[in-house]
């Protein structure tokens, strides 16, 4: 568990936890200065579907509209949408938590928030609902919104579903849904021990939305023409984001989530190793591709230094190079990450 805001949430929960049974729902949302009222909500499961029983202030303003009442799992595309379901139904079934672990896209950035939701009985109906609250790992900012009537991009890094002393069966995550959380790259378990499913093959829109989620962001400080003709063809396979400067490449690494840097070895303004320097000190960026200008006995090269992985490309960049490079960057990247989770463990 990352945020303070989870910490302190859960914390609560085994406050208000009675010997014997589940927190009463009052004793978690009743206060106004709450964890709830401020940043959470409370689902409830109603005729099969999940909805949005009680929304905070703070997310409804994220959303743009207070989503009492609306299907929570109905923000996600239709391809996605039994999927989500199946992963909040285990915790309706068998009275456990969930923490999630993921990264948004709020149009102009990507943010990684967790959140957590927890098993609380309600009192007025004698149903098992879920308190949960949510917290950000960066400050927020005004253009932090999703439209309204968009489908919501959630790329899922981890679930861990936690048992509160109770047994876990996740086998009904076996199948698609295990399939398209291994294409997003999520870390799967149970109080924080890996746990492996079977999976299966997908297609059509799943699959779709599935690689939709699970792109990886490029940050590129180099010029378009470094790409030739394939750029645009780039920019539909990664989330890239094309910077021409130094100083504009230090200000989207601290106000997005950049899994890969591309830096052209000739910059504007000439030779500069500043950046490279810059990314090899940071802990968040893992796989940085360096484009080289043609010399004698340049050639493509791979450099992997503990976590860190440089892949260097000569000019003239085919489509196949380029791809290729991020490709194996974005694949060293989610094998660090991983590695990182299950060590953590």
């Amino acid at each position: 568990m990352r945020h303070a805001l989870c910490k302190e949430f859960y914390q609560a929960w085994l406050d208000a936890k009675p010997e014997e049974g589940l927190p009463i729902r009052g004793d978690l949302i009743s206060d106004p200065d709450g964890l709830v009222m401020k940043h959470g909500t409370v689902l409830a499961r109603v005729d099969g579907d999940i909805v949005f029983d009680f929304f905070s202030r703070e997310l409804a303003d994220v959303f743009g509209e207070d989503l009492v009442g609306q299907s929570a799992t109905g923000l996600y595309s239709n391809a996605l949408q039994p999927i989500h379901n199946l992963m909040l139904d285990i915790c309706f079934d068998q009275e456990i938590g969930v923490e999630r672990y993921a990264r948004y896209l709020f149009g102009h950035r990507h943010k990684e928030i967790e959140w957590i939701a927890l098993p609380v009985l309600d009192e007025r109906t004698g149903e098992v609902v879920l308190a949960s609250i949510s917290g950000s790992f960066v400050d927020p900012s005004a253009d932090d919104a999703i439209a309204t009537g968009s489908e919501v991009v959630e790329r899922v890094l981890v679930q861990n579903y936690l048992s509160l002393g109770n047994s876990v069966d996740l086998t009904p995550l076996a199948g698609a849904a295990a399939t398209v959380l291994s294409t997003m790259g999520t870390v799967l378990s149970v109080d924080d021990k890996h746990v492996p499913m079977p999976r299966t093959g997908i297609a059509g829109d799943a699959g779709m939305a599935a690689n939709k989620a699970s792109r990886p962001n490029v940050l590129a400080a180099a010029a378009s023409k470094d790409f030739g003709q394939a750029f645009e063809r780039l920019d539909g396979l990664y989330n890239l984001k094309l910077v021409g400067t130094l100083d504009q490449a230090r200000a989207a690494l601290e106000t997005d989530n950049i899994d890969i840097v591309v830096v052209s070895e000739r910059l504007i303004g000439g030779m500069r190793a500043d950046l490279i320097e810059e990314l090899h000190a940071r802990a968040d960026v893992a796989a940085v591709v360096l484009v080289l200008e043609p010399r004698p006995g340049a050639e493509n090269t791979v450099i992997e230094t503990g976590d860190c992985m440089i892949n260097c490309v000569v000019k003239p960049l085919g489509e196949y190079t380029i791809r290729k490079a991020l490709d194996e960057a974005d694949a060293f990247t989610r094998s660090v990450f991983r590695r990182q989770q299950l060590g953590a463990a």
